[in-house]
């Protein structure tokens, strides 16, 4: 993947996200009235750029997973941006997203974005144990 120089000559991020939220409503009652909701990411932001690594680590339950589910848009963010090689992916519609996706297949990249490495259930790769 390639890098390109943004507007001011500064390398454009791999990924960016600002401000992501992701809030899932509490429903009560016989008619599913929304009563509160959970802020499972109240408004996280980084940066990364080319060479760089990113770790997320926090206690359980604290939304490690619902960023990077949030990240790969297998779960809608609330708020917030999600730009990866300059282009902002919150914007775009599923079918849209998709052919992103496909995009990245036919490159020989995963389904998920190459800067993006997500290990489920504190699992490690198995060089590492």
């Amino acid at each position: 993947m390639s890098v390109e120089a943004g507007s001011n000559g500064a390398a454009t991020p791999l990924l960016e996200v600002a401000d992501l939220k992701k809030h899932y409503p509490v429903r009560k009652g016989l008619f599913s009235q929304t009563v509160g909701h959970v802020l499972a990411v109240d408004g996280i932001s980084f940066t990364i750029q080319a060479g760089e690594t990113l770790g997320l680590v926090g206690e359980s339950g604290c939304g490690k997973s619902t960023v990077a589910r949030t990240l790969l848009r297998l779960v809608e963010p609330t708020a917030g941006a999600i730009t990866i090689g300059g282009r902002d992916i919150t914007k775009l519609s599923k079918s849209a997203y998709d052919n992103v996706v496909a995009r990245w297949q036919e490159l020989g990249l995963s389904g998920t974005p190459p800067v993006i490495s997500v290990f489920e259930d504190d699992k490690f790769p198995p060089s590492m144990t």
